[in-house]
């Protein structure tokens, strides 16, 4: 439980960081003319022209309000129990606003359903974490959820890596700094891991426990190198504050990507364990 406790605030600290910090997809959404035209004549009774004149510091302003509440709520997430209805509260409202970030990445980059899917776990994190503690950690409900959630995201990740979705630059950058191939090379490289995150996502739901936690131990060591990458690609003595930030957040938000995995490996480690004893 304290993994997953952990694993919550992380993910919505950081995001409220790098909204508070830096900036945010949802600015995606607030500039999409079709679709906020109706609200903006409807509620501020302007046009789109004036909207678009004067908006700008409310909105940042909005999405820096957003950020410290997210990361409120991932302080929440260390002290909530079934007992705590206002920090319960607040995690379903942070849970609101970190499916509306995964809507606003997928907008983003034209309604590619990798993206979508990619963000499911640092999505639903909040959730898994109520979940747990209605339910407990050994519930079906938080098994199954978690699985689906994990698999959608190590699916997505794998679309791009296979160049399903367009492979992205910094993927192939990565690969090529960090352990030194040629930029043919690394897209072999990142197809063969694309394909392994296909074949651990389906492996999951077999009814081998074996399988399913090596399973879930190759997504912990997958999830954390791929989150690491970014501070190792990026890190530069000569940059201000070694040219981490915002990378490091960029890694710390990515914690349900290993950590979930890990958790569900140890469940099953655990029940192996008893069954052991058991007998």
């Amino acid at each position: 439980m304290w993994l997953l406790r952990i694993a919550t605030f992380l993910t919505l600290f950081c995001r409220g960081w790098l909204y508070l910090r830096w900036n945010c997809p949802l600015r995606e959404i607030f500039w999409t003319e079709k679709w906020m035209t109706p609200l903006v004549d409807y509620f501020l009774h302007m046009d789109w022209a004036q909207f678009s004149q004067t908006s700008d510091p409310y909105i940042t302003f909005l999405f820096r309000a957003i950020g410290i509440f997210l990361m409120v709520a991932g302080g929440a997430a260390l002290f909530v129990s079934k007992n705590t209805r206002r920090l319960t509260d607040i995690l379903v409202v942070a849970t609101f606003f970190t499916i509306l970030h995964a809507f606003a990445a997928w907008h983003g980059k034209d309604y590619q359903i990798g993206m979508l899917i990619e963000m499911a776990l640092q999505a639903f994190s909040p959730l898994l974490l109520l979940i747990a503690i209605r339910r407990g950690i050994e519930a079906n409900s938080f098994d199954w959820i978690s699985k689906a959630v994990i698999a959608l995201t190590f699916v997505g990740h794998g679309l791009y890596a296979v160049g399903h979705h367009p492979v992205p630059a910094n993927f192939v950058t990565m690969s090529m700094n960090i352990l030194g191939l040629s930029e043919g090379i690394s897209k072999s490289f990142l197809l063969a891991a694309g394909y392994l995150d296909f074949i651990a996502a389906a492996l999951i739901f077999l009814p081998y426990a074996s399988i399913r936690k090596y399973s879930f131990y190759y997504m912990v060591f997958w999830g954390f190198v791929t989150a690491l990458a970014r501070v190792v690609n990026h890190y530069n003595p000569a940059e201000k504050f070694n040219g981490i930030d915002p990378w490091l957040f960029e890694t710390l938000v990515r914690t349900p990507h290993w950590a979930l995995p890990l958790i569900m490996g140890l469940l099953i480690a655990n029940q192996q364990k008893q069954n052991t004893l058991e007998s």
